[in-house]
């Protein structure tokens, strides 16, 4: 995010949701073209499988048997490219959620140091880096810059954890959101913890999840995900969060209850 062009609290988390919002858009696009082209993808592929196929097969084979096996190959390779689709569409989303978690650490420190002290209270300050601060306030948020490295190294999970205990203190139970488009929402860090480590398998080990049934609404969970940390943030710290790309921004999610255990 740039902070030269966005300055304001408001503004970041406006800026912040709304390219948020046009990412999973781009996204839902992609999955809408990978959708046509599979379907269209068959009959192009089909004559040089069955070419394929003859030259492997025939004469030994029958014909029905060698239109089987053409066909069992052609479903075969189209149900690859879904795989590695789906794979791309996980880790797109998760790129969305991560870079917005690792932005909205930031601005909570930004508009709150002080919530960030007990982290940096046995922190080693030297005198030269002390005069050159000037003030508790500066050394502070010269302590921050550096934790918040540490913190963007963090897995998903944790800066999330982190986000919300920034922004209920005591523990208190988190709230439960309705979705615009029905349902609750609720933040569910397993799931969470899930995505990522599929988005880790795929990174590391190139492992395709067969029949990874859920992408689509582990996208959309994606994308409420940012909703709902931009709002608990611009609730607990009174900043006002403007539209988003595509019309409602955090209106997307209101409150159903306070909290849920």
């Amino acid at each position: 995010m740039d902070d030269q062009l966005v300055s304001t609290p408001g503004d970041r988390l406006t800026q912040l949701l709304r390219t948020a919002q046009k990412n999973i858009v781009h996204v839902r696009s992609f999955m809408r073209v990978m959708g046509i082209g599979l379907k269209a993808a068959g009959s192009e592929i089909y004559p040089a499988m069955e070419d394929s196929m003859r030259e492997i097969l025939a004469p030994h084979v029958p014909e029905p048997m060698l239109k089987m096996a053409t066909e069992t190959a052609v479903e075969t390779r189209l149900s690859d490219a879904a795989e590695a689709a789906e794979a791309a569409i996980l880790l797109f989303g998760h790129s969305v959620l991560d870079s917005a978690t690792a932005d909205l650490c930031e601005i909570i420190a930004d508009v709150a140091p002080e919530l960030w002290e007990d982290a940096l209270r046995d922190r080693k300050v030297s005198l030269k880096d002390l005069k050159e601060c000037g003030s508790y306030s500066a050394t502070l948020r010269s302590l921050l810059r550096s934790h918040l490295s540490e913190v963007e190294r963090k897995s998903l999970t944790d800066r999330i954890r982190l986000i919300t205990q920034k922004c209920f203190d005591g523990g208190q139970p988190l709230p439960v959101f309705e979705s615009m488009w029905g349902g609750d929402f609720k933040l569910d860090l397993k799931r969470i913890a899930g995505m990522d480590q599929r988005r880790h398998d795929l990174i590391h080990r190139a492992e395709f999840s067969k029949g990874s049934a859920g992408f689509e609404d582990d996208l959309e969970y994606c994308e409420l995900t940012v909703t709902y940390l931009v709002k608990i943030i611009g609730t607990r710290f009174q900043i006002p969060v403007g539209d988003g790309e595509y019309g409602p921004g955090v209106e997307k999610l209101t409150v159903k209850r306070a909290g849920s255990g």
